[in-house]
């Protein structure tokens, strides 16, 4: 346990020398460890996050009509039968 505080009392007089930008690249880096931990204990929960935000549209990014959908699908249709 007491390598444990001595460990902690180092890293916290490290990030007493770090600049804003550094502390938070810091802070972004323990995020990521965080998340990296709780996919460990359940890797189910990230695949369906993952699934929600991939089914989602982008920002900006216009969702084809069903009427395009048609047209594409008619489109490969007919390339395969030409090849």
């Amino acid at each position: 346990m007491n390598e444990r505080l001595t460990a902690r009392q180092r890293l916290a007089e490290e990030i007493e020398h770090l600049n804003e930008d550094e502390v938070a690249e810091v802070l972004e880096y323990i995020s990521i460890m965080k998340s990296m931990r709780e996919e460990e204990r359940d890797p189910q929960r990230f695949k369906r996050e993952l699934m929600v935000l991939l089914s989602q549209p982008e920002d900006g990014v216009r969702t084809p009509s069903s009427r395009e959908k048609g047209a594409a699908a008619s489109t490969r249709r007919v390339q395969r039968f030409s090849d």
